[in-house]
């Protein structure tokens, strides 16, 4: 084969190899939905200790297959935490949060078998405490039991902090100085 030739050659395998890559999903490729399904009230007053808040915007995220109806991504419970240090003396470090599922007896509703943890880290972008009068904003995303999603069964949610209280005191002395002169 000549040059024009080869390089024509290897133009149409290339051709062909691309038609069957054409970026659309293939057969086995399972089309997922995702189902928002939103808690109301929309914003909860909290208090927590020296800690005041509200959590917002509340949802519960699930992810479905389109033709089965297969959960394909566990439900997962998102918002936004708020918290205040309302203290007028006392700072805290902010440890970890967790969230519990209640029914209308007040008993805890399971997780599904695989998944046991509804814990979430706080996290900081400036100081690892917060002072009297300071504010924190923070992501809440943890797993929610299906079955909460049935028939009304979730009644309340329950909303453990954990945190480290310090006694806050700001102090100042004088120093006496003089300017020497040269």
């Amino acid at each position: 084969m000549t040059g024009d030739k080869k390089c024509a050659a290897v133009l149409v395998l290339a051709a062909m190899a691309l038609a069957g890559c054409s970026g659309q999903p293939s057969a086995d490729t399972p089309r997922i939905e995702e189902k928002t399904f939103t808690l109301k009230p929309a914003l909860v007053t909290v208090r927590v200790g020296v800690l005041d808040g509200q959590l917002s915007g509340l949802s519960v995220v699930q992810r479905v297959s389109t033709e089965t109806g297969e959960v394909i991504y566990a439900p997962q419970m998102r918002g936004t935490l708020k918290l205040k240090n309302s203290s007028p003396d006392e700072s805290v470090r902010l440890l970890e949060g967790e969230i519990e599922y209640l029914d209308a007896a007040g008993s805890r509703i399971a997780l599904a078998d695989t998944r046991s943890d509804t814990s979430f880290q706080f996290y900081s972008y400036s100081s690892e405490r917060l002072d009297p009068g300071a504010e924190v904003s923070q992501s809440v995303d943890v797993p929610f039991p299906p079955a909460a999603l049935k028939n009304k069964a979730l009644k309340e949610i329950r909303l453990s902090v954990t945190y480290l209280p310090a006694p806050y005191r700001e102090e100042s002395v004088k120093v006496p100085v003089t300017v020497a002169v040269r």
